[in-house]
């Protein structure tokens, strides 16, 4: 039976746009991580003062978790991602010698003939048979090891946001008590009315959450524009002089640095504490992991 005709399951889809995307992934992960590895120091000093500079108001939480891991793990989250891209490439190789495998002779290649479910049968089992679980194992075990210490000094360092979230919440809900939960009984059918309270008690924390994280983003990101703004003077010296000055000699660092943070906190400001449109594009993993952190923060 030819591809065509299992293609159109969700799974094997799914299973086919994996072994398209991993390597692809990975190996763009490996040539940035290459780059890095080449740049002097100072000149890494300098991208990362931008990013934060620019950006931190964007992303924040994502920030903060970064700094977090660097004090208590993100060595190990480095060897455990790696072990997981070199299992990943050897269950693509693996696919590819599968792809390829013709046991009957009849020219077409076994894979090709199989419908949607026994395609992703086989798929699994190739991963199942490849795999090195014990190495898998320990790799989500250290990664997850991790987050959980990462979660717990965000919670902390974020613990005033939540709060506010909460109070900001409560201070909502006596009005939409009073207001809006007659309005919502009004138009729902009686059978769903037991779940007027619960979506108005929601829409309270969702605007206190909103409101809260809205007020932690300013805070952040002039903090972060301060911050990002003297590293990248203090890099910037560095790396104009060639080497030949420190940036504790040169009395100029405190200039450039204010004027470097002042165009940080503009550019945020300017840009609603947002990502413009065509980064966004770019920054997606970062759009990702900024969403699921602040939840994680957030959620009890």
């Amino acid at each position: 039976m030819a591809r065509s005709e299992h293609a159109d399951h969700p799974l094997a889809k799914l299973i086919n746009a994996f072994f398209v995307l991993a390597p692809a992934m990975i190996k763009a992960a490996s040539s940035a991580h290459a780059l890095y590895k080449r740049l002097p120091i100072e000149q890494i000093y300098f991208i990362w003062g931008t990013v934060l500079c620019f950006f931190g108001g964007c992303y924040p939480t994502t920030f903060a978790a970064l700094q977090a891991a660097d004090h208590g793990g993100l060595q190990t989250l480095g060897v455990a991602i790696r072990d997981l891209s070199e299992e990943v490439i050897v269950i693509v190789e693996e696919n590819k010698k599968d792809d390829r495998e013709d046991l009957d002779g009849d020219g077409v290649p076994d894979a090709k003939q199989v419908e949607g479910k026994e395609f992703v049968k086989r798929k699994i089992q190739l991963v199942l048979k490849k795999m090195n679980p014990k190495k898998v194992n320990d790799a989500f075990t250290a990664m997850y090891t991790v987050w959980l210490s990462v979660l717990a000094v965000l919670k902390i360092k974020f613990a005033t946001t939540v709060t506010l979230a909460l109070t900001i919440a409560d201070f909502f809900k006596k009005p939409s008590d009073r207001f809006l939960l007659p309005l919502m009984k009004k138009t729902t059918p009686g059978d769903y009315q037991q779940w007027c309270p619960v979506l108005t008690e929601w829409l309270c924390k969702s605007i206190g959450i909103g409101i809260a994280w809205r007020i932690q983003t300013a805070i952040s990101a002039l903090t972060s524009a301060c911050a990002g703004g003297l590293i990248m003077a203090r890099a910037l010296i560095v790396i104009m002089s060639k080497g030949t000055k420190n940036h504790d000699d040169d009395t100029n660092v405190d200039v450039v640095s204010y004027a470097f943070a002042g165009l940080g906190f503009y550019w945020q400001l300017d840009n609603k504490f947002d990502t413009p449109a065509p980064l966004k594009l770019l920054l997606w993993p970062l759009e990702i992991a900024e969403f699921y952190i602040r939840w994680a923060v957030t959620s009890d």
